[in-house]
């Protein structure tokens, strides 16, 4: 069977599909990066002193609504279940790469037990991310699934979703 495309035309499309990144994925969003672990810690992770230090860094991406609902995240309470994920962020592998956000497995490096993502003053947490748009040989897009976090108010709980 023939290929449909040739190395040149992949390329072509690599090339599109990150000048489309830099044409649409403009959403600014706050990355909450977790910074330390001080004390020692067990191989388990347990009774891990964490000293709080976080740096804010502005990621731009394509921000959605999970308008779709294929990975429901739903807590169950007396009243019913309520989905407490609607949204996902999309970033150009290439900008993460650039700005040095991806590792050495070719994976976004950032903490999911620590970090916290903030898109118009709500807070997320990632519940997982998966890579979107390959090229041939190559990943193009990052898509990361993000909850809404509860935040405390004062004596109250405000859950955002």
């Amino acid at each position: 069977m023939a290929e449909l495309l040739s190395p040149g035309d992949w390329q072509l499309f690599v090339t599109a599909i990150n000048d489309a990144g830099d044409t649409f994925n403009k959403m600014p969003i706050t990355w909450h990066r977790f910074k330390n672990f001080t004390g020692p810690a067990n191989e388990f992770m347990e009774d891990v002193e964490v000293d709080g230090t976080y740096e804010d860094i502005e990621l731009l991406c394509l921000f959605s609504d999970n308008y779709f609902h294929s990975w429901p995240i739903t807590r169950k309470t007396d009243n019913g279940e309520l989905d407490n994920q609607n949204t996902v962020a999309i970033f150009n592998r290439q900008y993460l790469e650039d700005a040095g956000y991806i590792n050495s497995e070719g994976n976004f490096d950032f903490n999911e037990a620590m970090d916290r993502f903030i898109y118009n003053g709500m807070v997320y947490k990632s519940d997982g991310f998966t890579d979107m748009s390959q090229a041939e040989d190559q990943k193009l897009l990052v898509m990361l699934i993000l909850r809404k976090e509860e935040v405390n108010t004062g004596t109250n709980i405000l859950n955002n979703s």
